[in-house]
């Protein structure tokens, strides 16, 4: 499970969702999302909206991964809330010292969208990673579901507590088309199991 908070001069939106991992093979593994948003306009509107993904990912290689995600609007409050489909495609390649560099591409109802990634171990259980996103998104109102289409950079941690249990933190500077800001995250990812995974994410913002 997971819940967001984020605040803007524009909007202030609420987001609950719950993902769910299952690895179907070795070198293959799909996972399934689901989130539920509700957007507080400056006019005083509530809008809610469902969004639900699929990403497939496929292993090419001990050091190379493959990926694509479909995402789809699955209740848009009667037209009130803007379509938000998208296809990404990306990859990831591991070097020896499992230090990691990755890059995705995104085209979807709001835009488009290109990152590029890495993320570096300083111990066994210890990872530093950061990202940067460039994005043609001119939403007003989207702002903290999908972090891929918002233009900015991520700096961030990870740690692993247990064989079963990682947590991380990190820091994100936003732009978006009319306002932009530093958001705060926490996040724990658990795996009861082996190819399932569930967790939670906290996000503070302002964004001026």
């Amino acid at each position: 499970a997971s819940a967001t908070l984020a605040d803007s001069p524009f909007m202030t939106q609420e987001m609950e969702g719950v993902p769910a991992d299952t690895g179907a093979t070795e070198d293959d593994t799909v996972t399934a999302e689901l989130r539920r948003i509700t957007q507080n306009l400056p006019n005083g509107q509530a809008v809610d909206g469902t969004l639900g993904a699929v990403k497939y990912g496929l292993r090419l290689s001990p050091s190379l991964d493959v990926y694509g995600i479909a995402q789809f609007t699955l209740d848009d409050d009667n037209g009130r809330y803007a379509d938000n489909d998208a296809l990404t495609v990306g990859g990831r390649y591991t070097f020896s010292n499992q230090s990691v560099v990755g890059a995705e591409l995104t085209h979807g109802d709001r835009g488009d969208a290109a990152q590029i990634r890495g993320e570096y171990k300083l111990a066994p259980d210890h990872t530093v990673y950061g990202t940067f996103t460039h994005t043609t998104d001119t939403s007003d109102y989207d702002s903290l579901f999908n972090q891929r289409l918002q233009s900015g950079w991520t700096l961030g941690q990870r740690w692993r507590v247990g064989e079963r249990t990682n947590v991380f933190n990190e820091a994100q500077f936003l732009k978006e088309p009319q306002s932009a800001g530093l958001v705060q995250t926490f996040g724990l990812d658990f795996y009861p199991a082996v190819g399932w995974s569930t967790g939670f994410t906290l996000q503070h913002g302002n964004l001026e």
